[in-house]
């Protein structure tokens, strides 16, 4: 008796720490300026909020019963509908994300510089503003991801002002050649070596930016020593510059990358009707390899997505964005905040905070399905595709080929591949981590060398979220 009623208190505690973390996790997105209409996500809280009442009246009831008898009867079926409670708040989030087929990107929270001297390199104290001049670090400061030993190393080369100054002819408009979605901006620059490079400008940034780039830096330097054609986007230098005007500072900080010459992916999914079924199962081969790379160094990515994705001049995918990157010391760890890309975050993250290289696996997954929806006649596929949508894709089966757009997938045998393709997508999306194959399994499934097992379709695809959709893209910082 005592053992069902630890496992009624245990699964009671899971639901009720699962219904915090959603509400804080929409009431944040609620927030977003860019949200003009939130109907959905009020749904979702609503449904959250009577799914944990719901559960709590069951517990209570339980509590309350005098008779042994009857508790022991009752536990084991208030066990069930408890988990059952857990599967109906993961529906709630996750088909309320597929309704609002939105792109989201939560920043990460706020990193206390003042604290740690690796940030406080970027942003200075009163005490140590300057015009850029490094301060000293501690390695043995663990207060942020980024302060663990070589951050600074010389393998990236910390840069002048004047040299970045004089590679983008004093940051001319002219060599502009984009915009992150952090506001900063991006040149075409030439170092002093005649080697081109893109030179990407933080202007006053955030201490939560400040946090990711450090992060960065150090992942950067951890991955130093690989191979040039790992997939991986290489951070060559870093500078920063910090000028006190009165009572105000102003900082800039400048990350040195590789420069890709070809643009981002999300341009070859949604915006380039000529890239045939060849070209772009070349480049998910190209990115699955990157991700097996970083996971055999025992770092995951944890924002892959598109715009994370950039080509060289061979049409090379080459993975960057590493802000939000790990190194993870064990098979998997917890995160009590919320940060990443809605979309491409997987369920047990959104509810529950568990990171591992799963997390990559299914963002890895989602890639490959829009890979592949983008392939298909516009009538046939929503601008950015749902594991909702690929599930309907798979489940028709032979008549697929009619989605596709014929111009794309013209040579003997492409179709089957692109159905492989879909069905290796759709395990890498599974609602339960252990059902995931790791990237090397991916790898060798793509390649033919493996057989690809049943996916299981996902609860929350069964049937479309009852309360009103929403489009758009918007972002969220907490």
């Amino acid at each position: 008796m005592m053992l069902e009623t630890s496992k009624i208190n245990k699964e009671w505690h899971k639901v009720e720490k699962r219904a915090v973390r959603v509400r804080a996790f929409v009431s944040r997105l609620r927030e977003s300026p860019e949200m003009t209409e939130d109907t959905m996500l009020q749904g979702v809280l609503e449904d959250v909020r009577e799914t944990h009442q719901r559960a709590q009246a069951l517990v209570q009831d339980y509590r309350q019963r005098s008779c042994s008898m009857c508790r022991y009867c009752e536990a084991r079926k208030l066990t069930k509908r408890l988990r059952r409670a857990h599967q109906d708040i993961l529906c709630d989030v996750m088909r309320a994300i597929l309704a609002t087929n939105a792109t989201v990107f939560i920043s990460p929270p706020a990193v206390d510089h003042k604290s740690c001297p690796y940030l406080g390199l970027f942003l200075p104290t009163d005490d140590n503003a300057s015009t850029g001049a490094a301060v000293s670090s501690d390695p043995d400061c663990s207060c942020c991801p980024c302060c663990r030993p070589h951050v600074h190393d010389q393998v990236i080369s910390l840069h002048s002002l004047s040299e970045l100054e004089a590679a983008t002819d004093g940051f001319s408009e002219e060599k502009i050649i984009g915009r992150g979605g952090s506001g900063s901006i991006v040149f075409k620059a030439v170092l002093d070596d005649k080697l081109i490079v893109a030179i990407e400008k933080f202007q006053d940034p955030a201490e939560s930016l400040v946090a990711c780039i450090c992060n960065e830096l150090h992942l950067a330097s951890e991955l130093h020593h690989m191979v040039e054609d790992s997939n991986i986007i290489r951070i060559l230098g870093y500078g920063h510059k910090v000028i006190r005007k009165h009572d105000l500072v102003e900082t800039s900080i400048f990350l040195v990358r590789e420069f890709m010459v070809k643009g981002k992916m999300d341009t070859i999914i949604y915006g380039s009707p000529h890239d045939d079924w060849s070209s772009r199962f070349r480049i998910i081969k190209g990115i699955a390899y990157g991700i097996d790379y970083l996971h055999g160094q025992g770092i995951s990515h944890l924002d892959l997505k598109p715009t994370n994705i950039l080509f060289d001049s061979d049409m090379n995918p080459k993975i960057t964005g590493f802000g939000r990157g790990r190194k993870l010391n064990k098979t998997s760890t917890q995160d009590d905040s919320i940060t990443g890309t809605i979309g491409y975050m997987p369920p047990e993250y959104i509810l529950d905070g568990t990171i591992s290289t799963k997390y990559d696996v299914y963002s890895f997954g989602v890639i490959l399905l829009e890979t592949i929806s983008g392939m298909c006649r516009p009538e046939s596929a929503p601008h950015k595709a749902s594991v909702e949508w690929a599930w309907e894709a798979h489940e028709a089966g032979r008549r697929m080929g009619d989605l596709l757009d014929q111009s794309l997938c013209r040579k003997e045998g492409q179709l089957e591949e692109v159905r492989r393709c879909l069905k290796i997508g759709l395990l890498c999306a599974q609602e339960k981590p252990a059902d995931r194959p790791a990237m090397l399994g991916v790898r060798l499934m793509l390649r033919g060398d493996d057989k690809t097992t049943k996916p299981t379709r996902p609860e929350y695809t069964k049937s479309r979220h009852p309360h009103p959709r929403h489009d758009g893209v918007f972002s969220c910082c907490f």
